[in-house]
C-alpha cells in the first residue's frame, strides 16, 4: 500500500516545525481519500435550482493539486494563518492546505449540500486513515502518535452543523453555508474558485471582504471592482491549471488575481 510510506521521506515542506509531511505523500493520501467520489461534483435539480435562486451558479471545477501548491506558496501563510476556500466543494484544496500550509486553521465553505457532504465523508475518511497510520507508527507529526478527532457544531449562518477536524495541532473546517453569509471574520487568506460566479456576487465579496481587517491576501479567478476597494489593492496574477482545462494546451492555466491589504 503506498500510504505504508514514510511519510517525511522529502522533509518538512510547509514551514511548521509540529508537521512534517511530503507533497508526495499528501497527494497519495487525497488520492486514497477521494477514491471512488464523483469528481464532477454532481447536485441534484432541486440544489441547483436553490444556487441560482441564490444569485451564483452551480458550475463546478477545481484547482489541480500543483497550481494549489503554487498558490500556497503565493499567500505567504503563517502558523498564525486563518485560510478561506470560498465554494470549496469536494473540499480536496482544504485537505491540501492543512497538510501542506503552516495555517493553524483551514475552512472550506461549500453551499450545495450534496458536495459539502461528499466532503465531510472523506473527512471522516482521512481521519481513519490518519489514526491507522498512527498506530502504525508513521511519523506524520514527529511522533509516533498524533491521532485525529473529528465532531459536528453549530455555527451561526451555517444550513447543517459544520464538521471538523483536528489533528496535529491543527484544525480544518468543513462549513454548510453561503459564501454571502458565512462569518469570516477570522480569515486571514481565502481562494475562491469563482469563474462562473455573477460578476455581481463576485464584487459583493470583495467589498466585504475589503472591510475585514484580518483579511491579509485573496485570490480569486474573477476581477474585483478594484475602484471600489479601500483597503485590498492588486497584488500580481498567477496562472494556475484547473480541472476543467486541456493540459494538452501550451497556454495552461486560468489567470488568478491576486489581493492583499494596503
Amino acid at each position: 500500500c503506498p500510504l505504508k510510506v514514510a511519510a517525511t521521506e522529502d522533509g518538512p515542506t510547509n514551514g511548521q516545525a509540529g508537521l512534517r509531511v511530503s507533497t508526495n505523500f499528501v497527494k497519495t493520501l487525497i488520492e486514497a481519500v477521494y477514491a471512488g467520489t464523483d469528481s464532477y461534483g454532481s447536485i441534484s435539480d432541486d440544489e441547483e435550482e436553490e444556487i441560482v435562486a441564490s444569485g451564483a451558479h452551480w458550475a463546478y471545477g477545481e484547482i489541480s493539486f500543483e497550481g494549489m501548491q503554487a498558490l500556497l506558496a503565493r499567500m505567504n501563510l503563517s502558523e498564525d494563518s486563518v485560510f478561506y476556500d470560498l465554494g470549496s466543494g469536494l473540499g480536496k484544496a482544504v485537505t491540501q492546505a492543512f497538510f501542506l500550509s503552516p495555517a493553524k486553521t483551514v475552512v472550506g465553505v461549500e453551499m450545495a449540500v450534496t458536495r459539502h457532504n461528499q466532503a465531510k465523508h472523506s473527512c471522516e475518511r482521512l481521519c481513519k486513515i490518519l489514526n491507522l497510520l498512527g498506530g502504525q507508527g508513521v511519523p506524520i507529526s514527529g511522533t509516533k502518535m498524533g491521532m485525529g478527532s473529528e465532531w459536528l457544531e453549530e455555527e451561526p449562518g451555517s444550513l447543517s452543523p459544520t464538521h471538523i477536524l483536528r489533528a496535529y495541532g491543527k484544525e480544518m473546517r468543513l462549513v454548510h453555508a453561503d459564501c454571502m453569509l458565512v462569518n469570516t471574520d477570522s480569515a486571514s487568506h481565502i481562494f475562491m474558485a469563482n469563474l462562473t460566479w455573477p460578476d455581481e456576487i463576485v464584487h459583493k465579496i470583495g467589498r466585504m471582504l475589503d472591510t475585514r481587517s484580518s483579511v491579509v491576501m485573496v485570490a480569486s479567478l474573477k476581477k474585483f471592482a478594484e475602484k471600489e476597494l479601500r483597503h485590498l489593492k492588486p497584488a500580481g496574477v498567477v496562472y494556475l491549471p484547473m480541472s476543467w482545462q486541456d493540459r494538452n494546451v501550451v497556454s495552461y492555466g486560468v489567470p488568478v488575481y491576486l489581493y492583499g491589504r494596503k
